[in-house]
Protein backbone atom coordinates (compact mmCIF):
# COMPACT_ATOMS: atom_id res chain seq x y z
CA UNK A 1 0.00 0.00 0.00
CA UNK A 2 1.64 3.05 -0.77
CA UNK A 3 3.12 5.56 2.15
CA UNK A 4 0.30 8.30 3.32
CA UNK A 5 0.64 11.15 1.03
CA UNK A 6 3.13 13.64 2.48
CA UNK A 7 4.86 17.03 0.80
CA UNK A 8 8.04 16.33 2.98
CA UNK A 9 10.55 16.36 0.68
CA UNK A 10 12.73 13.00 -0.33
CA UNK A 11 16.52 13.06 -0.20
CA UNK A 12 18.19 10.26 -1.75
CA UNK A 13 22.17 10.33 -1.14
CA UNK A 14 24.73 7.74 -1.75
CA UNK A 15 25.39 5.54 1.48
CA UNK A 16 28.50 3.98 0.61
CA UNK A 17 29.78 7.52 2.27
CA UNK A 18 30.63 9.96 5.65
CA UNK A 19 29.30 12.89 3.41
CA UNK A 20 27.88 12.05 0.14
CA UNK A 21 29.60 13.43 -2.83
CA UNK A 22 25.94 14.11 -4.89
CA UNK A 23 22.52 14.42 -3.22
CA UNK A 24 18.94 14.74 -4.68
CA UNK A 25 15.74 16.82 -3.15
CA UNK A 26 12.76 15.69 -4.53
CA UNK A 27 9.28 17.34 -3.73
CA UNK A 28 6.54 14.94 -3.84
CA UNK A 29 3.95 17.80 -4.98
CA UNK A 30 4.54 17.74 -8.96
CA UNK A 31 8.03 15.22 -8.19
CA UNK A 32 10.13 18.62 -8.62
CA UNK A 33 13.43 18.31 -8.77
CA UNK A 34 14.32 20.78 -6.18
CA UNK A 35 18.07 20.71 -5.26
CA UNK A 36 20.83 18.22 -6.75
CA UNK A 37 23.85 18.54 -4.01
CA UNK A 38 27.24 18.31 -5.19
CA UNK A 39 29.96 18.07 -2.44
CA UNK A 40 33.45 19.11 -3.60
CA UNK A 41 36.59 20.35 -1.70
CA UNK A 42 34.54 20.43 1.54
CA UNK A 43 31.47 22.59 -0.19
CA UNK A 44 28.23 21.79 -0.83
CA UNK A 45 26.75 23.79 -4.22
CA UNK A 46 23.39 23.14 -5.63
CA UNK A 47 23.04 22.50 -9.59
CA UNK A 48 19.49 23.04 -9.98
CA UNK A 49 17.46 26.06 -11.05
CA UNK A 50 14.39 27.07 -9.42
CA UNK A 51 13.26 28.76 -6.27
CA UNK A 52 15.00 28.65 -3.27
CA UNK A 53 11.83 28.43 -1.26
CA UNK A 54 10.07 24.92 -2.53
CA UNK A 55 6.63 26.38 -1.48
CA UNK A 56 7.06 29.11 -4.82
CA UNK A 57 7.10 25.08 -6.88
CA UNK A 58 3.60 25.39 -8.81
CA UNK A 59 3.57 29.60 -9.28
CA UNK A 60 4.88 31.42 -11.88
CA UNK A 61 7.23 31.81 -13.16
CA UNK A 62 8.09 28.46 -11.51
CA UNK A 63 5.17 26.18 -12.62
CA UNK A 64 6.78 23.66 -15.21
CA UNK A 65 10.24 23.88 -13.96
CA UNK A 66 11.61 20.95 -12.92
CA UNK A 67 8.38 19.33 -12.39
CA UNK A 68 6.38 16.44 -14.17
CA UNK A 69 3.55 18.18 -16.90
CA UNK A 70 0.95 16.47 -17.38
CA UNK A 71 0.10 13.90 -19.92
CA UNK A 72 0.63 15.54 -22.54
CA UNK A 73 3.89 17.64 -22.95
CA UNK A 74 3.07 20.76 -24.69
CA UNK A 75 0.12 21.98 -26.55
CA UNK A 76 -2.97 20.71 -28.18
CA UNK A 77 -5.66 23.13 -29.91
CA UNK A 78 -9.36 23.04 -27.61
CA UNK A 79 -11.74 21.90 -30.35
CA UNK A 80 -15.45 22.14 -29.87
CA UNK A 81 -15.94 18.15 -31.17
CA UNK A 82 -12.44 16.44 -29.48
CA UNK A 83 -9.26 15.15 -30.95
CA UNK A 84 -10.31 11.69 -32.13
CA UNK A 85 -7.78 8.82 -31.24
CA UNK A 86 -7.04 5.45 -32.04
CA UNK A 87 -4.58 2.62 -30.95
CA UNK A 88 -4.27 -0.89 -30.89
CA UNK A 89 -8.12 -1.40 -30.88
CA UNK A 90 -9.51 1.17 -28.99
CA UNK A 91 -10.84 4.49 -29.77
CA UNK A 92 -11.57 7.67 -27.44
CA UNK A 93 -12.22 11.31 -27.87
CA UNK A 94 -9.59 14.20 -25.62
CA UNK A 95 -11.79 16.84 -24.82
CA UNK A 96 -8.81 18.76 -23.51
CA UNK A 97 -9.58 21.43 -20.90
CA UNK A 98 -8.17 25.08 -22.02
CA UNK A 99 -5.77 26.51 -20.00
CA UNK A 100 -3.30 28.77 -21.72
CA UNK A 101 -6.19 30.58 -23.69
CA UNK A 102 -9.41 30.40 -24.94
CA UNK A 103 -7.87 27.91 -27.78
CA UNK A 104 -5.40 26.10 -26.17
CA UNK A 105 -4.58 23.53 -23.50
CA UNK A 106 -0.86 23.41 -22.47
CA UNK A 107 0.43 20.07 -20.67
CA UNK A 108 -2.46 18.61 -21.11
CA UNK A 109 -5.00 21.11 -18.75
CA UNK A 110 -5.04 22.85 -15.67
CA UNK A 111 -4.89 20.38 -13.12
CA UNK A 112 -2.21 18.19 -14.38
CA UNK A 113 0.86 16.36 -12.60
CA UNK A 114 3.04 19.36 -11.91
CA UNK A 115 -0.37 20.00 -9.36
CA UNK A 116 -0.44 17.04 -7.82
CA UNK A 117 1.13 15.29 -4.46
CA UNK A 118 2.73 12.11 -5.30
CA UNK A 119 2.83 9.26 -2.65
CA UNK A 120 5.96 6.89 -1.87
CA UNK A 121 5.91 3.61 -2.74
CA UNK A 122 7.98 0.36 -1.53
CA UNK A 123 9.25 -1.38 -4.42
CA UNK A 124 7.45 -4.39 -3.98
CA UNK A 125 4.51 -2.65 -4.53
CA UNK A 126 4.68 -1.54 -8.05
CA UNK A 127 2.98 -2.42 -10.62
CA UNK A 128 4.57 -1.64 -13.69
CA UNK A 129 8.34 -2.27 -13.00
CA UNK A 130 8.76 -6.12 -14.16
CA UNK A 131 9.43 -8.15 -11.60
CA UNK A 132 13.55 -8.65 -13.56
CA UNK A 133 13.29 -4.80 -12.92
CA UNK A 134 13.05 -4.37 -9.25
CA UNK A 135 15.58 -7.62 -8.84
CA UNK A 136 18.20 -5.74 -10.60
CA UNK A 137 17.38 -2.97 -8.40
CA UNK A 138 17.09 -4.69 -5.18
CA UNK A 139 21.36 -6.36 -6.58
CA UNK A 140 22.35 -2.51 -5.94
CA UNK A 141 23.03 -0.18 -3.29
CA UNK A 142 21.76 2.70 -5.05
CA UNK A 143 19.93 5.22 -2.66
CA UNK A 144 15.95 5.04 -4.67
CA UNK A 145 12.72 6.22 -4.35
CA UNK A 146 9.43 5.47 -5.92
CA UNK A 147 6.09 7.89 -6.45
CA UNK A 148 3.10 7.05 -7.49
CA UNK A 149 -0.04 9.03 -8.91
CA UNK A 150 -3.37 8.04 -11.33
CA UNK A 151 -5.32 9.95 -12.89
CA UNK A 152 -8.73 9.43 -13.47
CA UNK A 153 -11.09 8.42 -16.82
CA UNK A 154 -11.87 11.71 -18.40
CA UNK A 155 -9.14 13.63 -16.05
CA UNK A 156 -9.10 17.18 -17.74
CA UNK A 157 -10.82 15.66 -20.90
CA UNK A 158 -8.54 12.05 -21.40
CA UNK A 159 -10.17 9.05 -21.79
CA UNK A 160 -8.83 6.15 -19.73
CA UNK A 161 -7.26 5.72 -15.97
CA UNK A 162 -3.75 6.53 -16.23
CA UNK A 163 -1.18 4.98 -13.52
CA UNK A 164 2.26 6.22 -12.93
CA UNK A 165 5.08 5.11 -11.86
CA UNK A 166 8.43 7.37 -11.22
CA UNK A 167 11.47 5.74 -10.10
CA UNK A 168 14.40 8.42 -9.08
CA UNK A 169 17.87 6.56 -8.29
Amino acid sequence: MAAPTSSRPVVLALSNTITPAIAVEILPLGLAVNSIYLNADGETHDIVEGPFDSKLHGTPPYKYMNTLVGRYANRIAVKSDGHKISKGGYEGVVNVVKNESDKVSLHGGSDTLDSMLFETLKLPESKLFSETELRALHATDYAHQLFTATLGDDHNGFPGTLRIEVLFT
